[in-house]
Formats: structure tokens, C-alpha cells, sequence
């Protein structure tokens, strides 16, 4: 477990803000944030970190306390241990090492994000070598995403919503009055509110979002499947109307969840804005740096 400074007062209590933690004063991110970023699983995220241990020290990454993941888990931020929280401590990473993981991920988002880091330092460099005093950032897009992009994110987002909802009460018997949302019960339910609130916020992150999209697509296609196999057996004119009904819903559901997937920014313009997060908060105490653990040591 990492070692805590102690300089004798309450600096090194952890604090949440608006999705960004404060561990002893400095801003990190949790590691499932971090991995959902770079499209991978924790557990990648976790692995990289105890491959690399030369480049990963307490500057970069470190475990939370005990008395951090408790008030964590508290806070309804984590989840309690065996009850789909993980029994590990939590990890976290600071901005610099959200950089450096992403140089040691195998993904594309990944690759995308290492690819923009060497864009800007060359560019930035070219720049300086010429002798100029006010460097420019060429596309700044891929690190700010313009606010009229911002927009038309939120928007698609909101006709996605809408669209998983109407998919979801798509008549599927006509006899019974069954629909999607019968069938799927606790799965759709539980999917779509917690869809609704990552609807509400503003920022551009769509892990979440793409993951309960893509469980109700997969179970709405299934259902599909079913409803067509009984269709060509009773040959029922009006079953066949609803079933071309939910092909038209899946469709839109699927081009709305393309558009998103084409407009969403990369892993850096994803997680940075987060470490922006304006507040006064108190300097931070340096962390006692453990050695790195050894290539195979357990989390």
C-alpha cells in the first residue's frame, strides 16, 4: 500500500470534485476512467503499470489508502469490495501519468493519444528552433474540442436517448402488447436510467454511454431474432408491420450511436479537461516515493 506523507494536518484528505479526485491535494483520476478513455479494461490499465514498474513511480500513479477507498465507497464513487468493486486498492493517476500510460497501452486510442503528444512536441520544437517567441498549436480542436462541437455532441447524445427509449417500447406482440422494455425488464431498466443521468452531463465522455447502448442493441437484436422466427411461422400480417418497425428503430439507434462514436475526441482531450477543473484547493503535500514494485508483484 503506498505510503502516506504525514505532515500532521488534514491536507491529505481526498476530496471529489466535479469528476476529478484530489488525493493529498493533488488531481487525479481513477484508473477505470483512465482505461475507459483508452478503450481498454482496468485490468490492461493495472498490468501496465506492474510490467513498467521503472515508469511508473508515485509521481505517476499510486494506490489510494484504506481511508480513501472508504470514503470513496461512501460517496458512491467506487464500489464496495465483492459487490462488483474490485478487491484491490483503487488506482490512480496524475495528469503526467495519464500521458506516459498512454505510450505503453496497445490500443488505438492509445496509439491516437501518443501520436498527438509527438505532434505538439515536434511542433512546439520546429517552432522554437525558428526562433519564435509565441508558439501556435496547429489544430487545436484535438485538444479543446470547439464549443459549437461540444453542442452538436450533446444534441446527437439527447436524440440517442430519445431513440433507446422509443426502442425500448416498441410493441413486439400485438396480442399480449409485450415490448422491448417487457422483455428486457431489470436489464433495460436499469441501462436507460443510468443512461439518462449520464445524459444530463456536459461533459464528452461516452464510455458508459456506448456500453449501455450497446447491451440494449444486443439484446433488442436477440429479441429480433425471436420475434422473427415466430413471425414466419404464423405468417401474421400485422406481426410482420411490427417487426419492420423495430428494424427501423434499431437502425436509428445504431446511426445515432456511429455519429457519436465519429464525434467523440481522443483519450487527451477526453481526461484533460477534467485536471483543468478550477477550485482552491490546498497546495499539495509530496507523497513519501515508495521503489517500484518488481515485474509480477500483485496488486
Amino acid at each position: 500500500m503506498t505510503e502516506q506523507a504525514d505532515d500532521g494536518d488534514d491536507d491529505g484528505a481526498l476530496e471529489v470534485g466535479e469528476g476529478l479526485l484530489f488525493s493529498n491535494g493533488q488531481p487525479v483520476l481513477l484508473a477505470a476512467r483512465v482505461a475507459r478513455a483508452f478503450g481498454v479494461e482496468t485490468r490492461e490499465v493495472n498490468q501496465a503499470v506492474r510490467r513498467n514498474p521503472e515508469k511508473f513511480n508515485e509521481l505517476y500513479t499510486f494506490e489510494l489508502s484504506p481511508e480513501e477507498v472508504e470514503f470513496l465507497t461512501s460517496q458512491a464513487v467506487i464500489s464496495k469490495p465483492g459487490r462488483g468493486g474490485s478487491r484491490a486498492a483503487p488506482r490512480v493517476f496524475t495528469q503526467k501519468g495519464v500521458m506516459r500510460l498512454a505510450t505503453v497501452i496497445k490500443s488505438p486510442k492509445a496509439l491516437e493519444a501518443t501520436d498527438l503528444m509527438i505532434d505538439i512536441f515536434v511542433d512546439v520544437y520546429r517552432q522554437l528552433a525558428q526562433g519564435k517567441t509565441e508558439i501556435e498549436i496547429a489544430n487545436p480542436s484535438r485538444l479543446v474540442p470547439p464549443e459549437a462541437e461540444v453542442s452538436q455532441f450533446q444534441k446527437i447524445r439527447g436524440k440517442l436517448y430519445k431513440a433507446l427509449d422509443s426502442l425500448l417500447d416498441t410493441v413486439i406482440d400485438s396480442k399480449q402488447c409485450t415490448t422491448i422494455r417487457d422483455e428486457l425488464e431489470e436489464v433495460s431498466g436499469g441501462a436507460l436510467s443510468h443512461l439518462k443521468e449520464r445524459f444530463k452531463t456536459k461533459g464528452l465522455e461516452n464510455e458508459k454511454i456506448a456500453a449501455d447502448t450497446l447491451l440494449i442493441l444486443e439484446k433488442a437484436r436477440e429479441i429480433r431474432e425471436r420475434t422473427s422466427a415466430d413471425v414466419r411461422k404464423s405468417d401474421a400480417e400485422t406481426e410482420k408491420v411490427l417487426l419492420e418497425n423495430l428494424d427501423k428503430k434499431i437502425g436509428l439507434v445504431e446511426r445515432l450511436s456511429g455519429m457519436i462514436d465519429k464525434l467523440e475526441p481522443n483519450a487527451i482531450a477526453t481526461l484533460f479537461p477534467s485536471f483543468a477543473t478550477p477550485g482552491a484547493l490546498p497546495a499539495a503535500a509530496p507523497r513519501k516515493l515508495s521503489p517500484p514494485k518488481e515485474v509480477g508483484s500483485k496488486d
